[in-house]
């Protein structure tokens, strides 16, 4: 049997036409729920709850973070060991204080090239955080949006001003109350401050300028990738005379700027290789493969949002449903651009408190309360699509931007007619189906 002919039987089922079907997704924060009655949405609505399971999920994944981060300091320590061997360095230990060592070779001068290799591990090993470089997870603290999460986080590093301009606006759209946003914007001011006065060299003073039991610790320090290699170039630099010539100088850095940087994949590789192939490029694209792209995309957010508008109603005062029309359909097509366009240029998102008012002024109808009906989750819902959050248009859809401006084109083929829209995306509902198999 072909697969288009187990397609068409599967979607001309009953489970699928006609059948009342009750849905529940148990994620790690929360359920959701989702009635329907053949292709028709009565009821959906999420619940943000501490399941039993939420805590060893994290755990689980917290323990997979750290094994991996002890397999890839080995590999380090690997690089780094036929590093040494070809730039003709002694391997060391790494003695009891190589924090002293590292003080030395930034202010004076170190005596070999055993204690040259003792710094280098040193700083391999403790190489600092490079979340703003590589962009993996939604966040340089985790992947939550917790409040005490990040303001320990910021407290406890110095930030890079380029990546506290990306924190500050991702969470002015997170839904944080202001004192809450105020809170953390301090402690992120402290980090910035902390970033341009040379924290590390700044650090390895202040904790031998003072008597044993009064030294601030030199340890728990959080310091951004790119100033551990800015002190670990330095090292290098007062120190040529170890590597047997400035030609093989300048072909050392380059390398040991690699060890230092090294991931189990190269930075982005891996989150790429995890990034699905668009199922529907095929079908459009005679057999092109694409790969899905972010939700930020323009494209991917109208279709979202056409999909939607057209496989959903709301209910008016008389407890009638009614269908998105034509000119709603526009205005929340310009609300959802400005949003979009406000996000790429980094600028204050679009306010959306007003928009059931608006919408029923514009629909021309009054509507029936959240409680006789689901115009509650249908204009969350809405909202969601017009001003998701940041963490959300980060994550990767389920379709490439390509495929989503050509299914927008297919489904507006009369105009937005909802009953028609959904005529054109049958395809597209099969193709749905065949993905999920």
């Amino acid at each position: 049997m072909q697969a288009n002919e187990v397609s068409t039987r599967w979607a001309n089922h009953d489970f699928y036409q006609s059948a009342l079907v009750l849905g529940l997704d148990i994620g790690i924060e929360g359920i959701g729920v989702w009635l329907r009655r053949g292709r028709e949405c009565l009821w959906a609505r999420t619940y943000e709850t501490a399941t039993p399971e939420s805590a060893p999920l994290r755990d689980r994944r917290l323990k997979r973070s750290a094994r991996r981060a002890r397999q890839s300091e080995k590999h380090r320590e690997v690089l780094l060991k036929r590093w040494c061997t070809r730039f003709d360095l002694p391997w060391a230990a790494i003695n009891s204080n190589p924090f002293k060592l590292r003080l030395r070779a930034i202010t004076k001068q170190l005596a070999s090239k055993q204690a040259l290799v003792i710094c280098l591990r040193h700083i391999i090993r403790h190489r600092g955080y490079d979340y703003h470089l590589t962009n993996e997870g939604n966040y340089p603290w985790g992947d939550e949006l917790n409040l005490s999460q990040a303001v320990a986080w910021a407290q406890s590093t110095c930030c890079n001003p380029a990546l506290a301009e990306r924190l500050r606006y991702d969470l002015s759209n997170s839904g944080l109350s202001q004192e809450k946003l105020a809170s953390f914007s301090a402690a992120l001011a402290k980090a910035e401050d902390e970033y341009a006065k040379q924290p590390i060299h700044t650090m390895l003073e202040a904790h031998f300028g003072e008597k044993p039991h009064l030294r601030p610790p030199a340890r728990q320090h959080n310091f951004p990738r790119e100033l551990v290699w800015a002190h670990l170039e330095e090292i290098c630099r007062r120190h040529p005379q170890f590597f047997g010539g400035e030609t093989q100088f300048n072909g050392a850095l380059p390398e040991l700027k690699g060890i230092l940087d090294y991931h189990r994949k190269e930075p982005g590789a891996l989150a790429e290789r995890k990034v699905k192939t668009c199922p529907y490029a095929p079908h459009l694209f005679d057999g092109q493969k694409l790969r899905c792209d972010a939700n930020a995309e323009l494209p991917i957010r109208q279709f979202k949002l056409l999909e939607f508008l057209a496989s959903r109603t709301f209910v008016n005062e008389e407890g009638r449903r009614m269908s998105v029309t034509a000119p709603l359909f526009e205005w929340l097509g310009t609300i959802l651009a400005k949003d979009a366009a406000a996000v790429t240029a980094k600028l204050p998102r679009p306010a959306t408190k007003d928009l059931r008012k608006e919408f029923a002024k514009l629909a021309g109808v009054k509507l029936a309360s959240d409680k006789l009906s689901h115009n509650g989750d249908f204009f969350e819902q809405l909202k969601d699509l017009l001003s998701p959050k940041m963490s959300v248009l980060k994550a990767r859809a389920s379709l490439s931007a390509k495929a989503a401006r050509r299914l927008c084109e297919v489904a507006l083929t009369d105009g937005f007619q909802p009953e028609r829209i959904q005529h054109h995306l049958q395809s597209y509902y099969l193709w749905r189906i065949d993905s999920m198999r």
